[in-house]
């Protein structure tokens, strides 16, 4: 398993400067994996071509995975424009994965708000469409497509049960799979257990990266910093089971990211 951080607790206005914080941090910890979040305008493709270049002065060996937009992004609007804009967005995100040697691609399968669930089965079917169109887009490219589940309400992909229900949708493609958010999973009032209790082997197979960091949401500034150790100790509890290839210690805060390195590197 390769342990990494999120390219999120660097941001900056500096392109420079976003550039050496990323690289020292990584060299200081014996780190090689980066996982890469674009957020326009803080990290956009020209920008992360940039600094992967000039991180790879140092770090020869640097691995990346790189994980789309996903504020806006549907794959499942009932409104063709949202999904085409959707889907365009996706496919410049593999195009630049692998320019840039990206290992894989982090997408959010998408968002069911009142007038998509009143159809349902067609929005679902539309997704899988689009699922199918991206992995194969993927593949080319010798990338892994990983969906991440999010907790708010509308989310697709959330809950436990809803991994066993898209995982219906990608079985077929094996290069496409699920990266599973920890404080995501538990801001549902879930957990890892209850995760591997209600999900066939088949399905926990497909988790290949796994995020940790603090609740509500490592993409989100948070004071919840008892979370740290659920957070861990729920990820320890999942490798009992899970063997994800990549585990990302994401936070906006460095002291966090810190932490949960040092407990999870003594477990491991």
């Amino acid at each position: 398993m390769l342990i990494g951080i999120s390219s999120i607790q660097f941001f900056s206005g500096d392109t420079v400067d976003t550039t050496n914080k990323m690289k020292d941090f990584l060299m200081e910890h014996k780190l090689n994996y980066l996982d890469a979040f674009l957020i326009p305008p803080f990290l956009t493709g020209e920008k992360l071509r940039e600094m992967i270049n000039k991180m790879r002065e140092n770090l020869s060996d640097l691995r990346i995975t790189l994980r789309a937009p996903s504020f806006a992004e549907n794959l499942t609007s009932i409104l063709k424009g949202i999904r085409e804009v959707t889907l365009e967005e996706y496919v410049e995100t593999i195009k630049l994965a692998a320019e840039v040697g990206a290992e894989a691609v982090i997408i959010k399968p998408g968002m069911m708000f009142h007038i998509e669930k009143k159809c349902r089965d067609k929005m679902l079917d539309i997704l899988r469409e689009n699922l199918g169109f991206l992995a194969d887009l993927a593949s080319r490219n010798n990338l892994l497509l990983l969906l991440e589940n999010y907790y708010y309400p509308y989310e697709v992909l959330r809950r436990a049960e809803s991994f066993s229900y898209i995982y219906e949708f990608i079985k077929e493609y094996n290069n496409v799979g699920f990266a599973l958010n920890i404080p995501h999973l538990l801001e549902t009032r879930s957990s890892t257990d209850y995760l591997v209790k209600h999900c066939s082997k088949k399905v926990l197979s497909r988790i290949k990266l796994v995020y940790v960091g603090l609740r509500p949401s490592p993409w989100e500034k948070s004071n919840f910093i008892q979370s740290i150790t659920h957070s861990y100790y729920e990820f320890i509890k999942l490798y009992n089971w899970v063997k994800p290839d990549y585990l990302v210690i994401a936070s906006i805060d460095a002291t966090v990211t810190r932490l949960l390195m040092d407990y999870i590197r003594e477990q491991l």
